[in-house]
């Protein structure tokens, strides 16, 4: 048994199985991976994780030694938000004015004559 030198993952084996389960330790219900060696005999097989934490060496009854990489594989869902950014009219005045007309503004509650040229920006920008 053996973590990973980030803490993340613990590799575990056992005598006369030729399984090296990669446990991620946040989610520890079922294994990360499942990684196979040749073990037919009760006798130790050794195993190491490398210091950058992406591969294990393994011996094994046949007399290899494997490298294999246990840096997760699976696929990668990507997934993204936006949100909606509205330009400051004072930081640019190139922007066009929407003129309200009195009616307008009477319809709108609490507004006083510091209202009547409002501009907006036309460009909204998503960002991920």
């Amino acid at each position: 048994m053996k973590f990973t030198s980030d803490g993340t993952k613990l590799v575990t084996g056992a005598r006369k199985d030729h399984r090296l389960l990669v446990w991620d330790i946040r989610y520890y219900r079922r294994p990360l991976n499942i990684l196979s060696r040749a073990v037919d005999t009760n006798q130790r097989v050794y195993f190491d994780i490398s210091p950058c934490a992406k591969y294990l060496v393994t011996g094994g009854t046949d007399g290899l030694i494997r490298v294999i990489s246990i840096h997760p594989s699976r696929p990668v869902i990507a997934t993204g938000s936006g949100q909606l950014h509205l330009k400051d009219p004072l930081e640019d005045p190139e922007e066009p004015t929407i003129e309200l007309s009195s009616s307008t503004l009477d319809e709108i509650e609490g507004d006083g004559p510091e209202h009547r040229d409002m501009k907006y920006s036309r460009q909204a920008e998503n960002c991920l």
